[in-house]
């Protein structure tokens, strides 16, 4: 399989083109790429510069910076922004009034859970294990929130969503079962970008092969984010 962008490439135009990013943004105000690794760019040059798309950003952390969709809400796109972390989640409705905002949770089933808040946002976790063993390394507990549990095929139910353009995910090692959680065949992202880190080989191998028989092809690995595209024929 021959990927249209390599991590090395990635990195060397950041390293280089680093300086005038800097002069970009104190001048001008605004910033080329918002991703980690130039995600944002790629998907937009395959989409060939869409106007007026649509997507989905499952777990978006910060509403801002590292994010895969902001670039897109810079070209006035629309779309729906997931965040289960109640503070983040407030943070995304300040920063991006624009989007749908939710704060809930995207599983393969729905239900209420305990949602554990921690000193760092980016440890908060479903898991009263991982809690309890992040407590003892330091960190703090901040709160614990009841938290709704939605399929994605529900929200875009909800939401009267009929087509999207781009699926961003990062879910902490949630990966499959949010894609998992789409059962409208109606509704196929034309991008799906997610997270790789933290799956052992046979978790990256049952993800990829999910998307194949979903009729998907990788188009980019950045060892940060997969990027796949749907086939032109299904």
């Amino acid at each position: 399989m021959i990927l249209l962008f390599d991590t090395i490439m990635i990195h060397t135009i950041k390293k280089i083109a680093s300086k005038p990013l800097w002069y970009l943004r104190k001048f001008f105000g605004y910033s080329i790429f918002y991703s980690n690794t130039w995600e944002d760019i790629i998907v937009n040059y395959i989409l060939n510069n869409k106007k007026d798309g649509f997507y989905v950003d499952v777990w978006m952390n910060e509403p801002v910076r590292w994010n895969n969709t902001y670039l897109f809400y810079k070209m006035w796109w629309k779309g729906i922004c997931i965040e289960p972390i109640p503070s983040l989640s407030k943070k995304c409705k300040r920063y991006r009034p624009r989007d749908t905002n939710l704060n809930i949770w995207i599983w393969n089933d729905e239900w209420i859970l305990d949602f554990y808040e921690l000193s760092s946002s980016r440890l908060s976790t479903f898991s009263k294990e991982m809690m309890e063993m992040r407590l003892s390394e330091w960190y703090t507990l901040k709160w614990v929130t009841k938290l709704p549990i939605k399929k994605l095929s529900t929200v875009f139910e909800e939401n009267k969503v009929k087509e999207v353009d781009i699926l961003s995910i990062d879910t902490e090692g949630y990966e499959l079962e949010v894609l998992q959680s789409n059962n409208r065949d109606e509704i196929k992202p034309i991008i799906v970008v997610l997270e790789n880190q933290g799956h052992d080989q046979e978790s990256q191998n049952t993800i990829m092969a999910y998307l194949k028989k979903q009729w998907y092809t990788m188009i980019a690995n950045t060892y940060v984010n997969w990027i796949y595209k749907l086939d032109d024929e299904i």
